[in-house]
């Protein structure tokens, strides 16, 4: 079903014009489904390591890889989207929610910082 959907996504015009300039239409020796899905090679296996560095070649050189990868990260789509797979979305994902949460750390202690200092200011301006 999942396989289905994805195709229908990268052969219908309709659905987002980008998608027609996918460097990915072009792929001819698989069908998109076989090269877009993950599961067809077992996790971690030489065939998977050699299928992935395929994919990324193709979307190395794809004019529109970065709306690929906005539109699977926004979407939550399952396979592979702009080079990555969805286990690198989820790391990455995971990865900007820390970093964000230390800005946001880092925020809160220059607030803080800035507070103290006026404080400070308004204390020694009472003598």
């Amino acid at each position: 079903m999942l396989q289905q959907l994805h195709e229908e996504i990268l052969t219908d015009p309709d659905t987002n014009s980008w998608q027609q300039y996918g460097a990915c239409r072009t792929v001819t020796t698989l069908t998109l489904a076989d090269f877009f899905f993950e599961g067809r090679f077992k996790p971690g296996s030489e065939n998977e390591k050699a299928h992935i560095s395929r994919l990324r070649a193709v979307c190395a050189s794809c004019p529109v890889n970065e709306e690929c990868d906005n539109w699977a990260t926004r979407n939550h789509e399952a396979g592979y989207w702009a080079g990555l797979t969805e286990d690198d979305r989820r790391k990455r994902k995971s990865r900007l929610k820390r970093e964000r949460w230390r800005a946001s750390d880092k925020q809160r202690e220059r607030r803080r910082a800035q507070r103290e200092m006026l404080e400070l200011s308004f204390l020694s301006s009472d003598d």
